[in-house]
């Protein structure tokens, strides 16, 4: 576990400090492998749309969403803010749709997540993010990264129009 983790923890933290090409490099060669490619690809996905980098951040979602197979609900709301801020809302309601028809269990997430990727969503600030990092951290490392994850998809979900270098 700690092999899978410590890259992606060492990516976070450079990037933390805005060192976008040092996280990115980190996990090129893991995101290059063949173990757990999905989770190399998404975080770096992560990292490079939260710089902007909007070409490089289409890869690497593009990658994780075929190293994945079918999306969990949690990709499927990543990938549908992605597709929603790049201008195309009409995707990101059919990556929901898809999972949904998938995993008729989460079919009641549905209309939140349409309305949060359109854009009509509840601002998520800074604090918020952090706090539902702070629990996932609280229960265990992994499910800290996924919280990271979850609250930076809500959080570009919510702010659909926004996007730069950070």
């Amino acid at each position: 576990l700690t092999q899978v983790l410590q890259p992606l923890l060492v990516a976070w933290a450079q990037q933390g400090g805005g060192h976008t090409d040092a996280a990115l490099a980190t996990l090129h060669p893991f995101i290059e492998g063949q173990r757990s490619r999905f989770i190399y690809a998404l975080h770096g996905a992560l990292i490079a749309d939260l710089a902007g980098r909007n070409a490089e951040a289409a890869r690497l979602y593009r990658l994780a969403q075929a190293e994945y197979g079918a999306p969990t609900l949690e990709l499927a709301q990543i990938l549908a803010s992605w597709q929603a801020r790049q201008g195309h809302p009409a995707d990101a309601a059919q990556t929901l749709q898809a999972t949904a028809d998938l995993n008729p269990e989460l079919a009641i997430a549905l209309p939140v997540l349409t309305v949060a990727s359109s854009g009509i969503g509840l601002p998520a600030s800074a604090s918020a993010i952090l706090s539902t990092a702070g629990i996932g951290c609280a229960v265990g490392v992994v499910s800290g990264l996924a919280a990271i994850g979850t609250a930076w998809g809500l959080n570009l979900i919510n702010r659909p129009g926004e996007s730069g270098d950070h």
